[in-house]
């Protein structure tokens, strides 16, 4: 899946006044390409420069919402993560390869330029572990933007009235109408990363 094909399958369904993806940030690339003495994967930079939020955007899961950075708050220096704002000083648990294109609940959402290939796979780790443990959440960035936008329109595109998510006797289920959407569109697309993405649901 391209970028292209991302977009356009994106707008098959999102139902919000404004698409989250999409902003010119050529300059970004570059200041961030000098920052860390590298040249970014073409993928990377692709999303960076084209299709990347143009500020900041929240999406929402059945948890903590995702919030994929724009370009321009991206930096080489990540406070939490590779740097203590605290003591000055760097933290040694974090790896130079990881590059940091969001966060869910403060959980990096990253990108690994170790990782050579066509595509650039994306990666989180498990909630609340206290290490960097991380799966595989999408094999590339134009999957990832599917995957999250989808999500958030399951939980947000169906039904205005009431919570897209019910939590009594029969379960913790996602409602009826966006269920019958999100289930069957997750299992086409990705059926192997499927119970990534429906975690949580035990209507899934």
């Amino acid at each position: 899946m391209n970028f292209e094909e991302a977009i356009s399958l994106i707008k098959s369904f999102w139902n919000e006044p404004n698409l989250p993806f999409g902003s010119k940030n050529f300059n970004e690339v570059i200041r961030l390409e000098k920052e860390l003495n590298v040249e970014l994967p073409a993928e990377l930079r692709m999303y960076l420069s084209s299709y990347a939020p143009d500020h900041d955007y929240a999406f929402e899961t059945v948890g903590n919402q995702i919030s994929l950075y724009s370009p321009k708050n991206i930096s080489s220096r990540l406070d939490g993560y590779s740097w203590n704002p605290v003591t000055s000083e760097k933290i040694d648990d974090w790896l130079p390869t990881w590059f940091l294109i969001g966060d869910e609940g403060a959980d990096p959402i990253i990108v690994d330029l170790a990782i050579q290939g066509r595509s650039c796979p994306v990666f989180q780790p498990a909630h609340g572990v206290g290490t960097w443990n991380f799966s595989l959440t999408a094999y590339s960035i134009p999957l990832y933007m599917v995957l999250v936008a989808a999500q958030h329109h399951a939980l947000t595109g169906f039904d205005k009235k009431m919570n897209a998510i019910t939590d009594d006797e029969k379960g913790f289920n996602l409602i009826e109408p966006a269920a019958n959407w999100y289930f069957p569109f997750l299992k086409k697309l990705i059926p192997d990363l499927y119970q990534y993405w429906t975690e949580g649901l035990d209507n899934a």
